[in-house]
């Protein structure tokens, strides 16, 4: 069941396109030099940063896991739901948490990845904890084992439900540090402002990338009280959502 990232970073350019504009998320390859250059000691201290954040996990201390997050994320994600994300979204398949491997960081511009590799009772996984320049958590992510319709559909529903964080929880994980719960949910309400309420999904369509880009795009038909509009989620070879874009209000 190991889903390793090894293409987690591919020198692109991450672009969410919110409602008109677009938010750029330059993500450097592992052998570029960071534009402002980060030292070995506060590597290290990211590294246990995450270390900790997945052993707090790992011991059921989600209250205190959830000290450690980013403020906006503490506003939005309980210890319950921190709770219901760990042992149903991964200790469900992967088993009982047994001990932290390794880690190893990856630096991009506006964020630092720290792969954290771990040993479940089933399996060994790679999970991303990822840290913003102020060494604040902004967002973990779990191997994927749905493909990317089913993770499509469940992004719309929870957009829907008004559930924002579990909307970002599908990003990728430098997306997540520009992206918080109330930037996607500004997003959604104001094209619902165009729109009108939303009324169902009427179907979508998957157009898959070449070999070499590993992008693939799923169209989104959504039904709302005034019209019908596509949503455009782009994925990445690792089922994580690069790119959301959003019908323009000045179409």
């Amino acid at each position: 069941m190991k889903n390793t990232s090894k293409h987690l970073l591919w020198g692109f350019l991450l672009t969410c396109f919110w409602s008109g504009y677009s938010i750029p998320i330059n993500a450097q390859s592992p052998t570029e030099a960071p534009s402002t250059p980060i030292t070995e000691t506060s590597n290290n201290d990211r590294q246990q940063k995450a270390e900790e954040f997945i052993q707090l996990l790992g011991s059921q201390d989600y209250a205190k896991a959830r000290e450690i997050l980013a403020p906006p994320l503490q506003a939005e994600w309980s210890s319950e739901k921190i709770q219901n994300l760990w042992e149903n979204d991964l200790l469900a398949t992967a088993g009982a948490f047994q001990s932290i491997v390794k880690t190893k960081a990856i630096d991009a511009i506006n964020a630092q990845l720290i792969i954290v590799t771990t040993k479940f009772a089933n399996s060994e996984e790679d999970l991303i904890v990822t840290l913003n320049p102020q060494q604040q958590i902004v967002g973990l992510d779990f191997p994927e084992t749905r493909n990317i319709e089913e993770i499509a559909q469940e992004f719309v529903n929870a957009l829907v439900a008004e559930d924002y964080p579990q909307a970002r929880g599908y990003l990728h994980p430098l997306l997540k540090a520009e992206a918080f719960p109330e930037k996607v949910q500004q997003k959604w309400e104001n094209l619902l402002k165009i729109t009108g309420p939303y009324k169902q999904q009427v179907g979508y369509e998957v157009r898959k990338g070449s070999d070499g880009d590993g992008v693939d795009v799923v169209l989104v038909t959504l039904e709302f009280e005034k019209v019908s509009e596509d949503l455009f989620l782009v994925f990445d070879d690792q089922k994580q959502i690069v790119s959301v874009d959003f019908p323009d209000a000045s179409d």
